[in-house]
């Protein structure tokens, strides 16, 4: 199905009972369509969105995460130590993902918002194999809020912060933002990613 409306949503919802899978091709990173029809459609399991590169805005987040990650790294070298905790940290919020994904018997996918969250969290938190075990909670907290935690089909915490936050509570001294010690590089990567995801809303709790 191609398009973003109510008739394409319509459609899709339509084509659902027929087939034992639909694919939805929109060229916008919003749908057009009624809440309601969107969230209709969203909860068919077998009803997927093709998204491409230049259409989701989580790649945007990542990047954002990654220009971060490497500015820090090349400015601190003794950050370096960090890379293969955060690797080992993402690897475990990727495979959690894809078994709730398996749970709650929805298509396979790139667990990018599980990249997303533990990324986040790994600068959040210290990365280190010494206190990996609370960056495994904290993931696994987020992931678990996302996924169960709702109202309607959205979830009501920040994944990562609900994630870090309930991991400093049990090690309150993990808490340090290392990757974010260039504000301007910060505050610019922030204004592209809200930007990117239209959602300006989201910095007030941050202010």
């Amino acid at each position: 199905v191609i398009g973003g409306g109510d008739a394409a949503m319509r459609e899709a919802q339509h084509l659902s009972k027929l087939a034992s899978k639909v694919t939805i091709v929109h060229r916008r990173d919003q749908l057009r369509a009624q809440a309601a029809l969107q969230e209709l459609v969203k909860s068919k399991e077998n009803v997927e969105f093709f998204k491409t590169l230049a259409s989701d805005p989580r790649y945007t987040v990542i990047a954002a995460l990654l220009i971060a990650l490497v500015y820090n790294f090349a400015t601190t070298p003794s950050s370096l130590s960090f890379i293969l905790p955060i690797l080992v940290t993402v690897a475990f919020g990727a495979i959690i993902e894809l078994v709730l994904f398996h749970v709650e018997k929805r298509p396979l996918a790139i667990p990018l918002s599980a990249i997303i969250s533990a990324t986040i969290i790994s600068i959040v938190l210290t990365p280190s194999f010494s206190t990996i075990h609370f960056s495994f909670l904290a993931v696994l907290i987020a992931l678990l809020s996302k996924h169960f935690v709702k109202i309607g089909f959205s979830h009501v915490f920040n994944p990562a912060n609900i994630g870090a936050l309930v991991a400093t509570v049990f090690n309150n001294t993990l808490q340090s933002w290392w990757a974010t010690g260039n504000p301007l590089l910060s505050v610019v990567l922030g204004i592209i990613v809200v930007w990117r995801i239209n959602a300006w809303f989201i910095t007030i709790p941050f202010l």
